[in-house]
């Protein structure tokens, strides 16, 4: 088990002078685990790489930025105000 000095560690994500993970750590009972920030996915467990979002999303144009993404559609279409991420014709008939 462990002795001395280590029994008394309970933040393990201030171990070292650099950070432990890139975004996000969350101690756990005798370790920790490292977390990302939304739009991100952790890679490696320490990681954390963008998700490019414009490859589930329905955009006309659509522009993938650190973190998160930005969704344009044509002129004549709206966006979709809860999903931010299709397009639909502001004309449609009903």
């Amino acid at each position: 088990g462990l002795v001395g000095s280590e029994m008394c560690i309970r933040d393990r994500c201030k171990l070292s002078v650099s950070p432990v993970c890139q975004q996000k750590c969350l101690n756990t009972e005798g370790s920790y685990i490292c977390a990302c920030n939304d739009g991100y996915k952790l890679e490696n467990e320490k990681e954390c790489v963008d998700i490019n979002e414009c490859l589930d999303a329905n955009c006309h144009d659509c522009e993938n930025v650190p973190g998160s993404f930005k969704c344009l559609c044509r002129q004549g279409f709206d966006i979709n105000s809860t999903t931010h991420m299709d397009c639909y014709s502001k004309h449609s008939c009903t």
